[in-house]
């Protein structure tokens, strides 16, 4: 399902990131630009709206909605290494390859086949300020909005992580931070996820995504795409270790086995030697 305004551009766009290895940094090129008082606002309106009546009449609406496109969008997914965490049961951060607007759906019917509780998706507080469908699904469908604002981090967001946890759930957090469109390739994983893993004492569900090509037109530009969620070893912090040395040495332990996974998956080494191959269902990269 192909989202978003011009996405060859966006496309030249990633290219030239990985000329720079600029991995981390945003490719999209329509997200909403705020200035700092604009995102606190998100953040405050995101806060006074927590536990009213029209919140969660909403929210009850947003997920309806967001298991209906589950279903559209993940058809055809498959499941590999579910048996993995079968023993995980009381919440936990999971981490996945972040490529496509709606790829926390992957995410969800993972969850869904495994136990059928909530995924929480952490997400920059700029999405909340989204207008229309898709801005009433970044305000209302279990998600979470990261800040810059150090109190707000500090406070309020941890609360709402504690809750999630308490409500043995689960939080879904991209280390890559920002979405590349149909890009194939993990990235370096920034170490926030593995730190509030260590905070909250929970594991870290650890996944990689395979994008697969397959017959048919998603649009001019695209092919259709089918997905493999492989779930990876899960990562557990150590309580005689810091927050920070925990997260330092689960991130690395991450991205080696993502790393690992891609490699095996699609059968070569992980360069980020950039290729038009490695956009999935391109027809630009198909015919070079």
């Amino acid at each position: 399902m192909i989202l978003g305004n011009d996405r060859p551009a966006v496309i030249e766009h990633i290219k030239a990131l990985v000329e720079t290895k600029d991995l981390n940094a945003k490719a999209e090129l329509d997200d909403p630009c705020l200035d700092d008082s604009q995102k606190q606002e998100l953040i405050r309106r995101f806060l006074d709206r927590q536990g009213t009546r029209a919140q969660e009449l909403d929210a009850k609406l947003a997920r309806y909605i967001i298991k209906y496109y589950t279903k559209l969008v993940n058809y055809k997914t498959k499941i590999v290494g579910l048996e993995k965490i079968a023993n995980i049961n009381d919440g936990a951060i999971i981490t996945s390859n972040h490529f496509n607007q709606l790829d926390n759906t992957v995410v969800k019917k993972m969850i869904q086949e495994k136990d059928g509780k909530r995924v929480y998706t952490i997400i920059q507080e700029t999405n909340m300020g989204m207008e229309g469908f898709f801005g009433f699904l970044m305000n209302n469908g279990d998600n979470i909005p990261i800040s810059d604002n150090y109190d707000y981090m500090r406070h309020e967001f941890i609360d709402l992580l504690e809750q999630v946890i308490r409500q043995k759930d689960y939080l879904l957090i991209y280390p890559e931070q920002e979405m590349w469109f149909n890009y194939r390739k993990p990235r370096p994983g920034k170490r926030g996820a593995y730190y509030y893993a260590s905070k909250l004492g929970v594991p870290v569900i650890s996944c990689f995504t395979e994008i697969t090509d397959i017959e048919g037109m998603d649009d001019d530009h695209f092919k259709n795409v089918q997905y493999t969620i492989h779930i990876l070893d899960p990562l557990y912090p150590d309580p005689e270790k810091s927050d920070r040395q925990n997260s330092i040495e689960m991130a690395k332990k991450d991205d080696r086995q993502r790393k690992e996974a891609y490699e095996k998956i699609y059968g070569k080494p992980l360069t980020y030697d950039f290729s038009y191959a490695d956009i999935a269902g391109y027809i630009k990269g198909s015919l070079s």
